[in-house]
């Protein structure tokens, strides 16, 4: 299920860079493109949409890991790496 949402997700970055209005529309308003694209998004989270340019980068910093138990620990699995390409800086 989460392997869709990423697949969903890429594929809507992907069409946005190459199209103005979805890119300014996923900017305005994130929440309603999502769920247009089939996403979901869990209740009272909130998405916001930001667009690295040449002179701009954004850094994201992961929420604050809260503490897990041993149990909870063995049912981690896997996560996202983003990298970027910070060679022409």
């Amino acid at each position: 299920m989460a392997q869709e949402a990423n697949n969903k997700m890429n594929e809507l970055i992907a069409r946005a860079l190459s199209d103005e209005a979805l890119k300014a529309k996923l900017i305005e308003d994130p929440l309603n493109v999502f769920k247009a694209e089939g996403i979901d998004v869990p209740a009272g989270l909130e998405i916001k949409v930001l667009e690295n340019t040449d002179k701009v980068f954004h850094l994201v910093l992961p929420a604050q890991p809260s503490e897990l138990s041993d149990e909870d620990l063995d049912q981690v699995a896997g996560g996202i790496v983003v990298q970027c390409d910070v060679s022409n800086w």
